[in-house]
């Protein structure tokens, strides 16, 4: 969670509706004022699963055969911006 002091908003990421069985479809970023559970608005997925491309050894780099990745535990660094998660193939 980073707060903005310019924007006078929290902003956090979260990942997003699970689909594939337990892979999300992507990390949404979402703001709000407070810290009221109430009060947080989904501002737009910032990351789709399907953009994601490992150098992953054969067979688990072939798209067809692996299309969805599993997306969990997104960070933001405040001091940068940077995003961080973990990911690992899927295996259908």
């Amino acid at each position: 969670m980073v707060w903005e002091a310019t924007a006078a908003r929290f902003y956090m990421v979260g990942e997003g509706n699970k689909t594939h069985e337990d892979c999300s479809d992507g990390f949404n970023m979402y703001s709000s004022p407070s810290l009221d559970s109430k009060s947080w608005k989904l501002e737009g997925q910032v990351l789709k699963n399907e953009d994601i491309r490992l150098a992953a050894p054969p067979p688990f780099n072939d798209p067809v055969k692996y299309p969805f990745y599993r997306m969990e535990r997104p960070k933001v660094s405040s001091a940068e911006y940077k995003g961080y998660f973990h990911t690992g193939s899927f295996l259908l």
